[in-house]
């Protein structure tokens, strides 16, 4: 099964919004190309090196329930004998593409062993996560992205178990979310998000519906997904929120700001280093406002 690579190295200047704050969609912000990288030379063939390392940090605010925190995560695993299928795709233009069902895993990929795992950067200082195998994932923290560079370290395992080369390597901390606003002209149009842009690798927008007759279930939930440079505003297009509509007219949404940096520590792996400022919140899609704190 063929897994698609969308990571793109981090861009460094910094532009201006692209919005109105209001009213008609500018051109600027509808369908535009969806930013991919490349896999960094080494990596592997195509678009799936064998053993692959995530560090990932995100801090989360919820403007549902209240709140903000901070999670870090490491995963390395060897995708070699990794089966699978990702959940069913409907593009809606170059940026934007609709979901439903889950993706289903035959076969998962093996756990790799790496010794010394350590994270700086973080603003309660670093750390210290020792040995991981497989997957890690720190408690929430009221904080986890600064000013500084977040780093990421460790040595490969030395007691015979399937490892991954040692890092030590560094991404951008991505810049809090600011300004994000949503509107929509009348029925029929596309929803303009708009936000205070900060050039970063790129800007993810999520909105998700529940089948009312089923509405825990995540393989019943419409979902619709724009990944977007980070220029200030994006439009959803009008026919997926149709389509969103089809279970209810409040859907959830999350905006996520990515800084991402990759590398190929040795022929055949691929290292992800990937820093995320996210909010959360909801969205009328007849109305196109956000709802709660930040609403216009």
């Amino acid at each position: 099964m063929r897994r698609i690579a969308l990571l793109p190295a981090t861009l460094a200047a910094l532009s201006l919004a692209c919005g109105t704050g209001g009213g008609k969609v500018p051109e600027e912000c509808l369908d535009r190309a969806l930013p991919i990288l490349e896999l960094p030379p080494g990596a592997g063939p195509g678009d799936a090196p064998g053993r692959e390392a995530v560090v990932t940090a995100e801090q989360r605010t919820d403007r549902i329930g209240g709140g903000a925190a901070g999670t870090v995560k490491i995963l390395v695993f060897d995708f070699t004998p990794y089966q699978g299928s990702p959940a069913p795709v409907d593009m809606d233009g170059e940026n934007c593409w609709r979901v439903v069902g889950v993706p289903v895993i035959d076969t998962p990929p093996a756990a790799l062993t790496v010794q010394g795992a350590r994270i700086e950067g973080l603003p309660g200082g670093a750390l210290d996560v020792g040995t991981v195998s497989g997957a890690y994932a720190s408690s929430p923290q009221a904080s986890v992205l600064g000013s500084e560079e977040l780093r990421a370290s460790w040595q490969a395992d030395t007691s015979g178990a399937a490892t991954f080369p040692s890092v030590d390597e560094a991404v951008t901390a991505a810049a809090p979310l600011e300004g994000l606003t949503t509107s929509r002209e009348a029925l029929g149009a596309e929803m303009l998000v708009e936000w205070v842009p900060s050039g970063a690798t790129w800007v993810q927008i999520e909105l998700t519906t529940d089948d009312p007759a089923d509405p825990t279930n995540p393989a019943t939930r419409n979902r619709v997904i724009c990944r977007v440079v980070d220029d200030g505003c994006q439009a959803i297009p009008a026919g997926s929120l149709d389509w969103l509509s089809l279970n209810t007219d409040t859907a959830s949404i999350k905006v996520e700001r990515h800084e991402i940096r990759r590398t190929a520590p040795e022929s055949g792996t691929l290292l992800t280093l990937e820093t995320i400022q996210s909010e959360e919140n909801e969205v009328g899609i007849t109305s196109g406002l956000i709802s709660g704190e930040g609403a216009p």
